[in-house]
């Protein structure tokens, strides 16, 4: 269940997800999934789920994966993102999703072959990666937004 903190200089962003391994949210227009350490994979799945959610609730266009701390994922989940949410995420209007890539050798290198396969190769989206999170948040807020 979402839960709301306070900010009188913004909106109040909508917290889907604060746990030691990663944090969900919607602020500014954008989802957010910082991963923060190591995930077992029912944490993992149901981080990605509130992903889902995140944007489904708030007709959201625009995702940040910051991915800079993320752990090793398992092989079935790594095939299930591919196999099962990205699929789902690609039903939404999700158009611009900015991926923060880890500075650790490994990570990134496992990183960058997941991100590469789940890039939309529709048309109707675009995902580009990024060596900070403010690289990736100037990229999508200078994204044009589609009327629904």
């Amino acid at each position: 269940m979402p839960t709301t903190t306070v900010d009188s200089a913004f909106p109040t962003p909508v917290v889907y997800v604060d746990e030691p391994y990663a944090s969900v949210r919607w602020e500014e227009g954008i989802v957010i999934m910082e991963w923060k350490g190591f995930a077992n994979s029912a944490q993992f799945r149901a981080t990605q789920e509130a992903v889902l959610l995140a944007v489904y609730e708030n007709g959201a266009q625009r995702l940040l994966c910051d991915i800079r701390h993320g752990k090793v994922v398992l092989v079935q989940d790594e095939r299930w993102v591919v196999e099962d949410m990205v699929p789902r995420l690609a039903r939404t209007g999700l158009r611009f999703t900015a991926v923060v890539m880890p500075e650790n050798q490994l990570a990134l290198v496992i990183a960058t072959d997941l991100t590469n396969a789940t890039r939309p190769r529709d048309g109707t989206s675009v995902s580009e990666q990024f060596g900070s999170v403010a690289e990736g948040l100037i990229w999508l807020r200078s994204r044009e937004m589609s009327q629904r």
